[in-house]
């Protein structure tokens, strides 16, 4: 797979693969095979970091950190970006090439944001009103220290039981954490071990949406929430992408071959299977 990858980097694609396939709740047809490369994916995660944004970060929030230079690194600012009044983008990441390639990409779509690299992760904390994790760390790397009062932090790199980005003493100093699932995240991602320790998820992200738990509720609240990635937000995010393409919300057509199957069976008079 990582052979194939770099091949699709050296044709121009991009790193994901695969397709979404769109079947008719009611029928069972398929109704359409989406060749996104897994951007919808990408696009949904970047969509519920900002839903989040909009609930948990303070309003004023102009400064934005960056841990991480991949896929969600520059989704994640462009959606926030369209929530928050950010001003100034610090991004961290382990190569110096890539930090820059993102800097180069983010001004070329926003050259209202000031984006500069900076030399450590804690570097990207210091002064950030709201912080995105992006990092397929497999060690944590953000330590409690770096919270500081008001900060809102959307960690979306730890998304599987091999990675972490957040200590356990990091992700007890919040004072409100939530979550896209509780069931996701009690197996996947930094809050796994985390019930271990006695610290439990206060809310989960469609909650706070709904107005039955809160997001933020003073300017001094550390918050932090955790997107594993949920399969209800593929299919609204395929749904939006069928939609801009003009093509029907059901087929009331008769495929061709079904068509011949049942003429078929008429002429054997055998009932046609429905």
């Amino acid at each position: 797979m990582p052979v194939a990858r770099k091949r699709r980097a050296r044709r121009g694609g991009t790193p994901g693969s695969g397709v979404v396939a769109v079947f008719d709740a009611a029928t069972g047809d398929l109704r359409a095979l989406l060749d996104d490369e897994h951007h919808l994916s990408d696009v949904r995660t970047a969509a519920a970091g900002a839903l989040a944004a909009r609930m948990m970060a303070r309003r004023d929030s102009r400064v934005l950190g960056v841990i991480g230079t991949g896929t969600q690194a520059y989704l994640q600012t462009l959606a926030l970006a369209d929530e928050l009044p950010l001003r100034d983008v610090r991004v961290w990441g382990r190569r110096g090439s890539h930090v820059q390639s993102l800097a180069a990409a983010l001004h070329a779509r926003r050259p209202d944001l000031r984006v500069i690299g900076v030399d450590s992760a804690q570097a990207a904390f210091g002064g950030a009103d709201v912080v995105v994790t992006a990092a397929s760390s497999t060690k944590p790397l953000v330590r409690p220290s770096w919270l500081t009062p008001g900060v809102h932090i959307n960690a979306v790199g730890a998304d599987d039981p091999t990675k972490a980005e957040l200590t356990s003493d990091s992700l007890k100093r919040a004072d409100r954490i939530v979550v896209d699932s509780r069931e996701l995240t009690a197996v996947h991602g930094d809050l796994s071990r985390l019930a271990e320790e006695g610290r439990r998820v206060d809310a989960e992200l469609g909650e706070v949406l709904a107005g039955s738990a809160p997001g933020r509720e003073n300017d001094e609240e550390i918050t932090i929430c955790k997107l594993i990635g949920l399969g209800v937000q593929d299919l609204a995010a395929a749904e939006v992408a069928l939609d801009m393409l003009g093509a029907p919300r059901r087929s009331t057509e008769v495929p061709a071959h079904a068509r011949e199957v049942h003429r078929q069976t008429a002429e054997a008079g055998t009932p046609a299977v429905a």
